[in-house]
């Protein structure tokens, strides 16, 4: 029995696979035939022990990388706008505005031994963008929700966005099995960087016209 017939989906179905082969064999004896019920049971058991005990490693490992992330944001002195651990799906780590209002900082999260996805996200076109590139960075930010609500909310802040008057950077934080916390910058190719900013620019300047 290989592991893929004890995961979460398949536990059930291959123990009670078993059970139903062991009281349809005719050549055991009613002994042997509790004792393999027995350690079918406990085979179960068992196996819903270990798939709740990793999926609680994946969710704590998964909160100490937002951790990271929003641990990262304070030590440069940056606020946090949007915790990407209560904001869903399709956002980063955590993003940041610093004190100064001068830099606007994207972060992702990682932590046990984690990397970079290199799948990262789907591109419309159905090829995988890596997460720590500059494609990727425009597809979350122009796809995050909490983002995209908190710019339309706010347009000056999105004008000064576009302007450059606000910078932006992308950073990887990296919670360490010894207990620190690491900080790498993920370049982005200033030729490339596209905040999907011009149709709020748009909106707003015809609205005074």
């Amino acid at each position: 029995m290989n592991h893929e017939s004890l995961t979460r989906d398949r536990v059930d179905d291959t123990t009670e696979s078993l059970e139903a082969n062991t009281l349809l064999k005719q050549d055991m004896t009613p002994e042997a035939r509790l004792n393999a019920l027995n350690t079918i049971k406990d085979l179960r058991k068992s196996s819903w022990e270990g798939r709740r005990s990793d999926l609680e490693v994946e969710l704590a490992t998964q909160r100490l990388a937002f951790a990271a992330a929003r641990e990262l944001l304070r030590a440069l002195e940056a606020t946090v706008i949007v915790d990407g651990e209560h904001a869903g799906p399709g956002n980063f780590s955590a993003v940041g505005i610093t004190n100064d209002m001068s830099e606007l900082i994207a972060v992702e999260g990682k932590a046990g031994g984690e990397g970079l996805d290199e799948l990262g996200i789907a591109a419309a076109d159905g090829s995988r963008i890596p997460q720590g590139s500059t494609v990727y960075f425009n597809e979350v930010f122009q796809r995050s929700p909490k983002l995209q609500e908190l710019l339309n909310a706010q347009p000056d802040f999105a004008g000064a966005l576009a302007n450059g008057v606000i910078k932006v950077r992308y950073l990887l934080a990296t919670a360490t099995d010894d207990g620190r916390l690491e900080s790498t910058e993920l370049v982005l190719n200033p030729d490339h960087v596209d905040l999907g900013l011009g149709h709020l620019l748009n909106r707003n300047t015809g609205s005074h016209a």
